[in-house]
């Protein structure tokens, strides 16, 4: 509801603003409220999200732009990715011993054992920080859309991304 009064007002005022400016009110004093919460909104379904989703889309349906071109003039990705690359950095944060120590425990290296490895297991592993993998091979919906199950996608990335030593780098190059 705080969401949708803020969204009103700036739309009230858009015949003030330019395009770009309205872009960064929006960035600015809306987003800002919808993205506090997104360690504590992560783990929702997608039916729960899609109000918040939603909200984006008017806005930029309303601001004549298309969810690409706020992508990449503006950069203002849709809410589910913006959350991925937050919840992406806490898990950086903590694979570099940064941040909380609570986060240290449940995402840390995985200890490798020396053995020969398959080619399966090679196209796997994308670089040198692999981190402990909490999902099974039957694992449960509630792990995938949480933090933990995001771990897999950790694994998968470059390394010269994984290498990054600030978060804030690394979400940017996310």
């Amino acid at each position: 509801n705080k969401v949708t009064w803020k969204l009103r007002t700036l739309q009230r005022s858009s015949k003030y603003h330019t395009g770009a400016e309205l872009v960064n009110l929006y960035k600015s004093r809306v987003l800002s409220y919808l993205e506090y919460r997104t360690p504590a909104l992560y783990h929702a379904t997608e039916t729960v999200l899609q109000p918040l989703n939603s909200l984006q889309d008017r806005f930029l349906r309303q601001a004549g732009l298309s969810t690409l071109e706020a992508l990449m003039e503006f950069n203002l990705a849709p809410l589910t990715t913006r959350r991925d690359v937050a919840m992406l950095g806490l898990i950086h944060r903590a694979a570099l011993k940064k941040g909380p120590e609570q986060f240290h425990e449940l995402f840390y290296e995985e200890r490798r054992v020396k053995r020969p490895s398959t080619r399966l297991e090679e196209r796997r592993r994308k670089h040198g920080r692999q981190l402990k993998e909490y999902r099974a091979g039957t694992h449960l919906n509630v792990l995938r859309r949480s933090a933990l199950g995001l771990v897999t996608v950790y694994n998968l990335l470059p390394e010269a991304l994984v290498r990054l030593t600030e978060v804030k780098d690394f979400q940017k190059a996310l």
